[in-house]
């Protein structure tokens, strides 16, 4: 079988200086600009996972 699917996702990225984070793990870190906390707030509320 020849399958030609194509899917477009948006996926919210929050950029991590200094911390490089593998899949599946579980980290915790400090977010202090404002841009961050909203985009974070967002997700939350649309219960989406934040890359």
């Amino acid at each position: 079988m020849d399958f030609d699917m194509q899917k477009n996702l948006t996926l919210p990225v929050l950029p991590l200086r200094g911390l490089v984070v593998f899949p599946k793990s579980l980290i915790h870190f400090d977010v202090g600009r404002k841009k961050s906390i909203t985009a974070i707030n967002k997700a939350m509320k649309a219960d989406q996972l934040v890359f």
